[in-house]
């Protein structure tokens, strides 16, 4: 390998490090604030099936092709 491939690879890979070392402090916090609010979608989605299960008669199948109310758009 020449020297010129290694003086390459070794800017690259220094250059890549310090690009990933100065987006950290961004893209850490962006993440953590999308898990989080991917959780909070979680906990709602779960809670409204909960609370459409309690709503149902017991027994009574879950009809998705129901017409909404006539007072809608």
């Amino acid at each position: 390998m020449s020297f010129l491939r290694i003086w390459l690879l070794l800017t690259g890979s220094i250059i890549a490090g310090a690009l990933t070392w100065s987006f950290a402090p961004i893209l850490i916090p962006v993440f953590i604030i999308g898990g989080g609010l991917g959780l909070v979608a979680l906990g709602m989605i779960a809670a409204a099936r909960w609370i459409e299960a309690r709503r149902r008669a017991p027994g009574e199948p879950f009809d998705q092709t129901a017409d909404p109310p006539s007072g809608s758009c």
